[in-house]
């Protein structure tokens, strides 16, 4: 079974480069505010519920990692007009910043890392990135 050991390889060298990137946050924010804050630069103001759905938790979890955030400054909530017991989450122009910080300093450490590789290995990569969008389209899951 080729592609099962290809997969592995790949999830593997993709896991790692991950990891590598999650190392890269400054302020110790964790993984899943960090997911909540980019899930929120994306789409653009969520209801909680909302968000909740979109990063898989529940809500009293969206709530206690929303709140973490609020507390930081870097998200806000606030009441949503169209549904009194539910509220409306968006970044803060400090929240906005510190996404851009981590994105500026993600892109330079992948830049360093892909200048040190032979031109093969860069092409290659490059190369590569379509089928990897293609991967993750949502249109494989059908």
């Amino acid at each position: 079974m080729q592609i099962a050991a290809d997969a592995i390889r790949l999830r593997l060298a993709i896991g790692r480069l991950a990891r590598l990137q999650r190392q890269l946050e400054p302020g110790g924010l964790t993984p899943s505010q960090l997911s909540v804050m980019w899930t929120v630069s994306t789409v653009g103001t969520l209801r909680m519920s909302d968000l909740a759905a979109r990063e898989g938790v529940a809500a009293p979890t969206m709530t206690r990692v929303v709140a973490a955030l609020e507390e930081t400054g870097l998200l806000q909530r606030s009441p949503d007009p169209d549904d009194g017991r539910s509220s409306l989450v968006s970044l803060t122009e400090t929240g906005r910043r510190r996404l851009e910080t981590v994105r500026e300093r993600r892109d330079a450490m992948l830049a360093r890392r892909m200048a040190a590789l032979p031109e093969p290995s860069r092409r290659a990569l490059i190369d590569a990135v379509p089928a990897l969008e293609e991967l993750l389209s949502d249109d494989l899951d059908r």
